[in-house]
């Protein structure tokens, strides 16, 4: 049950990151099978931190945002999607991440990921609190 759990929340986490992309018309492919040495090397990560969702976010090449241009013209794509799940299953995974412990060591670095943010010259804006609030479920 609990790997259930931790993919149901991998999932939610993807789809929200893939659906935030889409607000600034970003393409978004939520990644959940990597070797793990590779990610945590890319991103120098600490031995303690391991992957759990990779999230790649990007441009269309030319030739496929032409042809998006076009699969847009008459309709919209989004008109044809159809529920993965009842609104009773949504509700349960959401308590379900509500209810994944976080140790407090793990939720340290989460702040100071977020407080680098905040205090990097080359971002115009860190992470909000509530930012913060929505990153906890998945760390």
């Amino acid at each position: 049950a609990r790997s259930r759990e931790r993919r149901a929340c991998r999932h939610a986490t993807g789809d929200g990151i893939a659906l935030a992309a889409r607000a600034f018309s970003l393409g978004a492919c939520t990644v959940t099978s990597w070797p793990e040495s590779a990610v945590s090397a890319l991103f120098d990560l600490p031995d303690h931190i391991r992957p759990d969702v990779t999230v790649a976010i990007g441009y269309p090449s030319p030739q496929d945002e032409l042809a998006m241009l076009f699969a847009h013209q008459t309709r919209d794509p989004l008109d044809e999607l159809t529920a993965l799940c009842t609104q009773q299953n949504l509700v349960a995974i959401q308590e379900a991440v509500r209810n994944i412990e976080v140790k407090p060591l793990v939720a340290r670095y989460l702040l100071a990921v977020v407080e680098a943010t905040r205090s990097d010259p080359e971002l115009n804006l860190g992470v909000s609190p509530r930012g913060s609030l929505s990153a906890m479920p998945s760390s």
